[in-house]
């Protein structure tokens, strides 16, 4: 093979030349890839519910049970709690709210406190046992009783 082999400047009659060895050659900026005048965002694998992506998205998720359905889940429990022993009487209505307003949280409802507030509305009132029953043995609340839960609802017979 004839010719001259040449690295970095070359200036022959007032030109310039550059030898760039086969590679690219750019006189001012050199954009590889994507040119993104704005915000650019890459997206993986994505999972769950209420995901917003992007620059001034939005999600919004309701997690638990509608105040209705709570509500009328819970009226047998509460009015159970109100029929309990005069002496009892205020701590029983107050563990049945404290029950409602915890089971309101739905899944991220705390597993242990649920099953402490059970065992002590059934200790203050008696006769809720069968409306505890009733309630925990729903299709929206037997979904959210964990294994303590369940655990204590077995302890009382009233879960299999």
């Amino acid at each position: 093979m004839g010719g001259k082999q040449h690295y970095g400047d070359l200036f022959q009659g007032g030109k310039s030349e550059v030898n760039t060895g086969g590679g690219d050659f750019a006189g001012r900026d050199q954009v590889r890839g994507d040119k993104v005048g704005g915000d650019k965002i890459a997206v993986g694998n994505v999972s769950g519910q209420g995901i917003a992506i992007g620059s001034g998205a939005q999600a919004s998720v309701t997690t638990g049970i509608s105040g209705a359905e709570l509500a009328a889940l819970f009226a047998p429990i509460v009015q159970a709690a109100q029929s309990s022993a005069p002496e009892q009487r205020a701590q029983a209505v107050q563990a049945a709210e404290q029950l409602q307003a915890e089971v309101a949280k739905g899944k991220e409802a705390d597993d242990g406190k649920v099953a402490g507030l059970i065992e002590g509305l059934v200790g203050l009132a008696p006769g809720a046992v069968s409306a505890v029953a009733t309630a925990f043995g729903s299709p929206l609340l037997a979904g959210i009783a964990g294994p303590v839960t369940s655990y204590v609802l077995r302890k009382l017979g009233l879960k299999q």
